[in-house]
């Protein structure tokens, strides 16, 4: 991907540039900048990558409204060449450090009053497709013999995840919905002392108030991943819901409906790592990943049954 000159740059921008710093060029078909110009600081993304189309579509159709709250302001966007544009405010303030515990429950507060918020919006519920339920049925049922002798205690207990699939899709389903902004890690969140600001929606949709913590139980380094900071997060995005929200949700409720699609987001992942495998791509090296994460899976599938019978 070429980086557009200052002329093109200006065209769009619709003002004088005053200085251009790279973000990250790393990716073939993205480019993201932060541009100076005389009436301030802009950032913009550009390219062929269809992630971009993607976050134009969600600006265009959830965000276009000034007074959207914890979004940074859309300045423009266009397509051209094949291409996407797309210019947003810029953005002073922090990353939270997720192991500090008023961070932790700042961001997620915040995230509560927004997943209260857009659940007023939501005037349709869309169709659901459980497609990491049926890609992993899919392969246990083409692949058992091979995966049996590579992964067998792990494959035992992703098949005690399918028999589950009903109960979970029940729970799913019960759960009142909300705009997913789609990747809630560090570098995606923006703390200053007054607001939260939520950045990067390419993967935003509408789905469970409980898919905005499904990774919450994870050792991502992104997220709260240390026991104490994880209740913290998911109190304080509960209570902010229920502060905000005309629909209340307990504690066992809301948190039975987290461990579901904590597995129904854990399966996905299964899914990348079984179809490796398939790939012959990296055989070794995934197959420890799913050793490492097998104890998780089984701690995961012990929650949900104590949770069903409490």
């Amino acid at each position: 991907m070429k980086h557009l000159n200052d002329k093109t740059l200006e065209s769009f921008l619709k003002s004088r540039i005053i200085n251009r710093e790279i973000i990250d060029d790393t990716k073939q078909e993205r480019i993201i900048e932060k541009i100076t110009t005389k009436h301030g600081d802009v950032f913009i993304k550009y390219g062929q990558d269809i992630a971009i189309r993607k976050e134009i579509e969600i600006y265009e159709t959830y965000f276009s409204s000034p007074e959207t709250l914890y979004v940074p302001r859309l300045l423009t966007s266009r397509y051209w060449d094949n291409s996407y544009f797309l210019a947003l405010e810029w953005l002073d303030g922090i990353h939270p450090d997720f192991q500090n515990s008023s961070h932790v429950e700042k961001v997620f507060s915040g995230l509560g009053k927004w997943a209260a918020n857009w659940n007023r919006r939501i005037t349709e519920k869309p169709p659901q497709h459980y497609t990491n339920f049926e890609e992993l049925q899919d392969l246990l049922e083409s692949y058992t013999h091979v995966l049996e002798e590579m992964i067998g205690q792990s494959l035992a207990l992703l098949k005690d995840c399918l028999s589950r699939i009903e109960d979970i899709i029940k729970v799913m389903e019960s759960t009142p919905l909300t705009l997913d902004p789609g990747d809630i890690s560090l570098l995606n969140i923006f703390m200053n002392e007054d607001e939260i600001t939520f950045i990067d929606f390419e993967s935003c949709k509408i789905g469970t108030m409980t898919s905005l913590v499904e990774h919450l139980g994870e050792k991502y380094q992104s997220i709260p991943h240390h026991s104490v900071h994880i209740q913290i997060a998911l109190k304080s995005y509960l209570h902010a819901w229920n502060t905000t929200s005309n629909i209340h949700l307990n504690w066992h409720d809301f948190y039975y409906s987290q461990l579901c699609v904590r597995l129904y987001y854990k399966l996905g992942i299964y899914v990348y790592w079984i179809e490796r495998i398939i790939r012959k791509n990296n055989i070794k090296a995934t197959i420890e990943w799913i050793n490492q994460d097998r104890d998780n899976l089984a701690a995961l599938l012990e929650n949900l049954d104590k949770k069903r019978v409490s």
